[in-house]
């Protein structure tokens, strides 16, 4: 036995390399005589070198160490490692990080100052079970939720859609919602430094911060889309409701030019391509009379669709034309940053308060505007056109692909937002009480939303004499498309278009605070000291992804960002599987 990896304590013989599985084991490999040998070498005359403690805890996750005791430590001394003195940076993300066993021997605690961070502040905990409940279910409801499910469920079979959803969601979405919270719960650490459990895990955690660091970065620009939104949504009437001049395209339509004329009588003249005539002057249509050839010759443009792609976004015509950047929409993403700043500053003490009202408020406007909706005319149609099964989609590889993608965005897997939140949880809460209310509630309200939205576009589809394949959309497109403009024609338009935004705003505030949370947890993990300089680190985080998050405001970026979101987390979640 070489030097290194021996050394002498009152003349006995320890062997650093041995793997010590309870405290009746400790003390045979130790030959100690009594426990209060070993409590007298804890002094720092007796025994200069740093000391770990393990505990063996008995929990419903895990089974103990050889039968030993759950409330009692046991006490292994460590010959120190001159290299990691010497090397603190490079024994990090070297064996700290890639190599660091302690986990799969046991959980260990280090006493000495230097690798425990005893000089930091302690490990935060949620002020109560709520807190907890309404986080996750802010993180898991998000703007996925409102603007996605729908149109999938439309497009994948309407009702037949839901079986192959509700298999994913109980063989695929469940057991992976409740190992993500036993694993944050049980570790108390965040996805980052927890796979020191299975250290062959840990490019998991890696990846898993990576991902969320550049989601924050792009997902904000979409709060601060809903923000400037809902500041424009305090006039009367809304600026999308009719076509201006200075942002309007040629095909842009108002609400009154998409009624079809009754083209009846000595004075006028019926075409056959559906344009009704004078008959004084059959040079000059006067307007469609046929809605089937005004679908088939131009399909109309929204005003809503004209503000939103070229006065909002102010978008360039193509990816060949290099656009600069918009300053409203600077303002707007400097305003998303400092409200997701100032809610989170204080970390979970913070954000556990502001979800009371961010994961509540969404329900409340959802159940407001599912009332209003189910009243318009036209909505049947919708809803029936949402819901209306079409089994033999079921033969189709995508459907599934869709359904199994779609659980992910539902239940936030596969992203470490869940083992973050669940990591500030005391060690004995009931995990699979937990899974199963989220779940079902983020479940639920995805189908209840798909009503709601659908509602309206039936009730879209009516006013405007098309049909409802013509108005459906998906994404942004229905966030700030369609319902903006269907808005503009119910009575008392300003105030549903407010209420409309905020619950956006609020849907991605819940997302964003948990997924900033997971790069903030992993990084006060793995530098405890660092928690001392919290509100500090926050506010770097927040003025650094702001400044990345620039690229967003340009004209030309819109064409990547179309389906950035989509693809980035699809791509995520399968490397997950």
């Amino acid at each position: 036995m070489s030097s290194k990896e021996e050394f002498s304590l009152d003349n006995q013989i320890y062997n650093d390399n041995l793997v010590y599985k309870s405290d009746d084991d400790l003390k045979t490999k130790l030959n100690a005589p009594s426990e209060n040998s070993i409590k007298n070498a804890n002094s720092k005359n007796n025994y200069p070198y740093p000391i770990k403690t393990r505990y063996d805890v008995k929990s419903t996750v895990s089974k103990p160490l050889n039968n030993s005791k759950g409330s009692e430590s046991s006490t292994v001394y460590v010959k120190p490692n001159s290299k990691r003195q010497l090397k603190k940076f490079k024994n990090f993300f070297v064996n700290k990080v890639f190599t660091d066993t302690s986990y799969a021997d046991g959980e260990y605690e280090r006493a000495s100052v230097a690798e425990s961070g005893s000089e930091s502040q302690p490990r935060e905990q949620w002020g109560g079970q709520f807190e907890f409940i309404l986080s996750c279910i802010g993180y898991a409801v998000g703007l996925g939720t409102i603007w996605r499910f729908p149109y999938l469920c439309y497009k994948n079979g309407g009702g037949a859609f839901l079986i192959p959803y509700l298999i994913f969601l109980i063989l695929v979405g469940i057991p992976l919602f409740y190992l993500e919270f036993n694993v944050g719960q049980y570790t108390s650490q965040g996805p980052f430094m927890c796979w020191k459990m299975a250290p062959i895990f840990k490019g998991l955690g890696i990846s898993m911060n990576t991902s969320s660091f550049y989601f924050c970065i792009y997902y904000n620009i979409i709060i601060g889309y809903s923000l400037y939104y809902l500041v424009l949504s305090f006039q009367s009437p809304l600026p999308w409701s009719k076509c201006d001049p200075s942002w309007a395209s040629q095909n842009c339509t108002d609400f009154g030019d998409f009624q079809l004329l009754k083209c009846k009588g000595d004075d006028f003249y019926e075409n056959p391509n559906g344009m009704c005539y004078n008959r004084s002057d059959l040079d000059t249509p006067i307007g469609w009379w046929s809605k089937e050839k005004r679908s088939q010759n131009t399909k109309p443009i929204l005003p809503s669709q004209d503000y939103y792609y070229n006065y909002i976004l102010n978008r360039t015509p193509g990816l060949e034309n290099s656009g600069e950047i918009v300053w409203k929409l600077v303002i707007a993403l400097g305003a998303a940053w400092i409200i997701v700043f100032f809610c989170i500053f204080k970390g979970i003490k913070s954000s556990g308060k502001v979800v009371y009202f961010t994961s509540v408020f969404p329900f409340v406007v959802l159940i407001i505007l599912g009332i209003n909706g189910w009243t318009l005319k036209g909505s049947e149609e919708g809803m029936l056109f949402f819901f209306k099964p079409d089994f033999l989609k079921l033969t189709e590889a995508n459907v599934w692909f869709d359904a199994a993608v779609q659980v992910f965005f539902s239940m936030g897997t596969c992203s470490g937002g869940l083992i973050t939140l669940s990591s500030y949880n005391k060690f004995t809460e009931h995990t699979l009480r937990n899974t199963f209310i989220i779940t079902l509630t983020s479940s639920i309200t995805a189908i209840f939303s798909g009503f709601v939205v659908f509602s309206y576009i039936g009730y879209l589809a009516h006013a405007t004499n098309q049909q409802v394949k013509d108005v459906v959309s998906s994404g942004s497109g229905l966030s700030f498309i369609v319902f903006p403009f269907a808005a503009t024609s119910i009575p008392g338009a300003p105030f549903w278009s407010v209420i409309f935004f905020i619950m956006m705003l609020t849907l991605g505030l819940d997302s964003q605070f948990a997924t900033l949370e997971i790069v903030i947890t992993s990084i006060l993990d793995g530098v405890p000291k660092a928690r001392k300089h919290k509100k500090l680190l926050i506010f770097s985080m927040c003025v650094a992804m702001f400044l990345l998050g620039l690229t967003f405001t340009t004209r030309v970026i819109f064409y990547p960002f179309l389906n950035l979101n989509f693809n980035f987390k699809m791509k995520q979640n399968i490397s997950c599987l």
